[in-house]
């Protein structure tokens, strides 16, 4: 029997046989944070993860999951509301496919009780919570991240008729005349704090097993940070001012260990946008794997300028402490398109070049994601961006995917990015509805020539098939 549930929906309905190598299953750590907070405090919990009870059709050339619900997710959340009314059920989404799932999984929990509040949280809702309060399917939207505010919504939640939600911070809902109101954020919580987290919620032999990586029998993967310095133009950081935030190496080796001695785990990802930012924590993170010998293979990723910070020195180490993949958001091989991105400290070709090099010397394997079809970006500019990743395809030794098809880029509302497309003509998305059909097409893209998105659509074609060679 739970008190809060919390369903994470499925983000992308499809997907093509030549990028199914960038498809997994991945820890839910969303929901489990909530979750461990939630437990922390004395609730019970049950976690809903849509993509692990997948149902999914095969066409001539992909791979479809169903647009309704599977039986499997339906029948969970069912079973528990029969076993015992929630106190709220929580659903968290991005932009796109899983808002429209996410507004199902609403539909569904209003058929079983329509009494059952409702609360809607994560990227989008966070971004654009007006929008989002306003659509019948949410009663509450959580803003930001809920380590605080989630615990404290479900204790007011449980009053039931005597609740007053104006006393919990950092959501937005209705009063009791209808009239939208919107509480004041919590300071970011202290990651070392972190309660333990509650993986006996999910079959987690589901996810170690199902993610496959060089040499890595059982993987696992660690969020250790969150936030980040930068102010690329494409990331929600750009606007809003999310501080840099990290747990600390004790609490992070504390993780490191329990998972080695109750999972039996060889292979960890470090799956922070910038684990590599803090250099001390990367020192005192190896130096223990080899003190402790872990015999852990660890990935890890982060921006091209701070990966040309390290030495011969810091690299050997960090190869000796079992760090053996790198991955780099580039984006771009125009310096013009990186300098107009703002991409972690204007980023240049020649930096991604050295980085290049350096990875090859010391027997690295990496991974370099760009992205195509930038405001502004002529052709001739995403040329340079395939030029660079020939020149990555050609010096890249030791590394099994060299790098995926550039990723087809999607404004996110809340960005610097976003207010330029609009400039240039995109009709911006007016409700949860507009906002949840969003797709990476031509019709979408106005701000780039119907030519320019063929180009990018062959030329991602081509880099998948050279990919599975």
């Amino acid at each position: 029997m739970a008190n809060v549930i919390i369903i994470r929906p499925i983000s992308d309905r499809s997907w093509s046989p030549k990028e199914l190598y960038k498809r997994a299953l991945t820890i839910p750590h969303g929901p489990l944070t909530l979750a461990a907070h939630l437990i922390n405090k004395g609730f019970s919990t049950d976690i809903i993860d849509e993509i692990a009870l997948q149902e999914t059709e095969v066409t001539e050339h992909t791979k479809v999951i169903v647009d309704r619900i599977s039986l499997k997710a339906q029948n969970q959340l069912f079973n528990e509301i029969k076993k015992e009314k929630p106190v709220c059920v929580g659903i968290t989404s991005m932009t796109g496919e899983q808002i429209r799932r996410g507004k199902i999984f609403s539909s569904l929990i209003r058929k079983a009780d329509p009494k059952i509040p409702i609360v809607w949280g994560g990227a989008h809702p966070s971004l654009l919570p007006e929008m989002t309060i306003e659509d019948d399917k949410v009663d509450i939207v959580c803003i930001g991240e809920g380590d605080k505010s989630f615990p404290i919504l479900v204790s007011e939640l449980k009053k039931n008729g005597t609740n007053d939600l104006s006393k919990v911070p950092g959501i937005i809902y209705r009063d009791k005349d209808g009239n939208i109101q919107r509480t004041k954020l919590l300071p970011l919580y202290n990651l070392t704090n972190m309660p333990k987290f509650p993986y006996h919620l999910l079959d987690m032999e589901m996810y170690i097993n199902n993610i496959k990586k060089d040499r890595i029998k059982r993987f696992f993967e660690i969020h250790s940070s969150r936030g980040c310095p930068y102010k690329c133009t494409f990331c929600i950081n750009s606007v809003e001012d999310i501080p840099y935030t990290r747990s600390s190496s004790s609490r992070l080796l504390e993780e490191i260990i329990t998972l080695k001695n109750e999972y039996n785990i060889d292979g960890i990802s470090f799956n922070d946008d910038n684990f590599i930012l803090d250099k001390r924590r990367m020192k005192e993170i190896s130096e223990a794997a080899i003190k402790l010998k872990l015999n852990l293979r660890f990935r890890a990723s982060g921006t091209i300028k701070l990966f040309l910070k390290f030495d011969d020195e810091n690299l050997a180490l960090y190869k000796k402490a079992g760090f053996y993949h790198f991955g780099f958001g580039v984006e771009s091989g125009s310096d013009r398109i990186l300098k107009d991105i703002r991409k972690a400290g204007d980023l240049t070709k020649k930096e991604i070049y050295q980085v290049v090099d350096s990875i090859k010397k010391h027997q690295f394997q990496a991974t370099y994601n760009f992205m195509a079809g930038f405001p502004t970006e002529t052709l001739e500019e995403y040329k340079e961006t395939l030029r660079v990743i020939y020149h990555i395809f050609e010096n890249s030794t030791h590394a099994i995917y060299p790098l995926p098809a550039p990723s087809i880029f999607m404004p996110l509302p809340g960005t610097v990015s976003y207010d330029s497309v609009v400039k240039l003509g995109h009709k911006a998305p007016k409700s949860l509805d507009e906002w949840s059909v969003i797709d990476h097409n031509h019709n979408m893209m106005t701000w780039i020539s119907k030519d320019f998105y063929k180009f990018i659509a062959e030329s991602r074609e081509i880099i998948n098939s050279i990919n599975q060679k």
